[in-house]
């Protein structure tokens, strides 16, 4: 009688997991950085469908290209890139109808703005201007009201980073006259410590509870070598300094940041090779190289469920994150992907120069593609596109991974096999 109680137990568990489960619940989490969180993965949790994606809304923010965007507190942030003709802008748009909420601006057209960071109801963005007139400002502005929190200095050569990196009630951010990092407390703008990083830009730190990461060249001094750096997160010491001799110099900005897995690991790619890195620091373990691979990479890793995204002449190339080993591979219809991407737990977003698609991780397949390029950022199950045309794009999916009511007839057979159980077990 245990037995086939057991067996009716699970037969019923099994009944209602399938009716009212369906899918994974999505994630309603903000798009918080560069490549959504401290650790840059690109992974958002939850399972989407995209076939059947509409175009919520558009809005013009520039008439040059935008260079990042972040989500939080029902907003969406854009930067643009500086021209001749314009100022490098920053803008608040509502994330429900993609109206402008507020917009600032900073000084002349040698300027340049960071691509934002938000983190509880803040927004942060860099600009530097290398001059006593414009200065260079890590500036912290309300979310809705774009209200100025504080505008806190620092050191720098006309660089421009990639979205701040907010964590742990502090922000950090690249820096310094000759390079470097720094950390500012989130709420005050009060300088917590700076630390040594070669001077390069087109970066931002990655960050764990202990430590913050970079990688970048050693320098101007030939031989140009790489140089993964660990810096402590409580003083801004350096932690570690890994050499990296296998380095390509194309110039002092890096346009990636180095991304952190769940197994002691971290992923940096450079001149079409992907370099896996130990992280491991402790008494008996130094940071190093674990494995590395060449094979036309480039771009930004994404990360993603034991899986690393990359791009690789110019398909996606889906590897075991622990050995490297190619799991398999999607070539765009036409055209070479170029950007960041963005996985969830059954979608990869990855664009051209001209399109973004959305392809299945589990038939290999495309889902759905736009006509739409430029800088991706996913929350509240919407997609956004920071166009190279200057305007925002936000695209909403068909139907979500949420849990779904259990429909009528679904209930009545729950009740019945309830009924039928409580019979058997009075036999």
């Amino acid at each position: 009688m245990r037995r086939v109680m057991g067996w009716r137990r699970y037969a019923l568990h099994s009944l209602v997991t399938a009716a009212v489960v369906g899918v994974t619940a999505d994630a309603r989490a903000d798009w918080n950085t560069y490549q959504a969180n401290p650790a840059h993965t690109g992974y958002v949790s939850g399972v989407y469908d995209f076939s059947g994606a509409t175009r919520l809304w558009n809005t013009a923010v520039a008439t040059t290209p935008l260079t990042g965007l972040a989500v939080g507190d029902n907003t969406v942030f854009a930067s643009n890139q500086a021209s001749f003709t314009s100022n490098s802008s920053f803008r608040a748009l509502d994330q429900t109808t993609g109206s402008i909420l507020w917009s600032k601006a900073f000084g002349t057209n040698n300027d340049t703005t960071s691509a934002p960071g938000y983190a509880n109801g803040i927004v942060y963005v860099q600009n530097d201007g290398h001059s006593t007139i414009a200065g260079n400002f890590l500036n912290a502005y309300n979310a809705r009201t774009g209200a100025t929190i504080f505008n806190a200095p620092y050191q720098a050569q006309w660089e421009t980073y990639l979205n701040p990196t907010p964590y742990g009630g502090n922000v950090y951010v690249g820096g310094g006259y000759y390079g470097g990092m720094y950390s500012f407390n989130a709420t005050t703008g009060q300088q917590n410590w700076f630390g040594t990083v070669p001077q390069y830009d087109g970066w931002t730190p990655a960050v764990d509870g202990k430590y913050a990461y970079a990688y970048t060249g050693s320098g101007s001094t030939s031989p140009v070598q790489g140089v993964f750096t660990v810096l402590n997160l409580a003083t801004g010491t350096t932690a570690a300094r890994v050499v990296d001799p296998v380095y390509d110099w194309t110039g002092y900005t890096m346009n990636s940041a180095v991304v952190l897995g769940t197994n002691n690991d971290a992923f940096t790619i450079n001149g079409g090779r992907l370099v896996s890195w130990d992280t491991r620091l402790d008494a008996t373990h130094t940071p190093h190289i674990a494995w590395s691979l060449t094979g036309g990479f480039s771009g930004q890793p994404t990360l993603a469920n034991g899986n690393l995204y990359v791009i690789a002449n110019g398909a996606l190339d889906v590897l075991d994150e622990k050995t490297g080993n190619t799991l398999w591979t999607w070539q765009p219809p036409s055209g070479l992907l170029t950007g960041p991407m963005i996985a969830t737990d059954n979608l990869l977003f990855a664009s051209t120069s001209t399109t973004t698609y959305a392809v299945d991780l589990g038939t290999h397949s495309t889902d759905w593609s736009y006509g739409v390029s430029g800088p991706l950022a996913f929350s509240d199950r919407t997609l956004y596109v920071g166009g190279n045309d200057g305007v925002v794009y936000a695209f909403g999916a068909g139907s979500i991974g949420a849990v779904p009511e259990p429909s009528p007839l679904v209930l009545t057979a729950l009740v019945i096999g309830g009924l039928f159980l409580r019979r058997r077990c009075a036999r």
